[in-house]
């Protein structure tokens, strides 16, 4: 009995100091509504609504939670292996989600995110209660960074 005892005691110290992280909520959303604007231009292997839903949204808002300290790019993995979502991730860019990459739809096409509505051109480090939403925009010149 104190073997079973000291076992459940290390077992719960050790699943503490795994979890000794705080966490935070953050609301991510996945946006690919410029596309249907843009039609035309996109690569016709993705002109399928498994790629490109026909309201334009890959993901509606979900709330997740992460760590304290995770960045956008931590959220939209997180989200995308909830979701079963195809991402390709490399040095915190997001390069193809849903299979859409840039430049399928034009030449200045890929992916950005705003945090509560304001766009980000850094890494940004999440807080609790965030909207974090990633948008495809295929053409950047139209975008204004402020």
């Amino acid at each position: 009995m104190k073997k079973l005892c000291l076992l459940l005691v290390c077992i719960m110290l050790l699943l503490t100091a795994c979890n000794s992280g705080d966490s935070i909520t953050v609301t991510v959303e996945i946006n690919a509504t410029d596309i249907l604007s843009n039609y035309d231009m996109l690569d016709e292997a993705l002109k399928d609504e498994k790629y490109v839903p026909a309201n334009g949204m890959i993901l509606e808002k979900t709330e997740i939670v992460i760590n304290e300290g995770d960045g956008a790019i931590d959220a939209l993995e997180q989200v995308a292996k909830l979701k079963g979502i195809q991402i390709d991730v490399s040095d915190g860019y997001a390069k193809g989600i849903n299979y859409i990459y840039e430049k399928s739809c034009g030449s200045m096409s890929g992916w950005v995110y705003e945090v509560n509505g304001e766009s980000v051109m850094s890494e940004y480090f999440a807080s609790d209660g965030d909207i974090i939403t990633w948008k495809y925009i295929c053409d950047f010149s139209t975008m204004s960074f402020e």
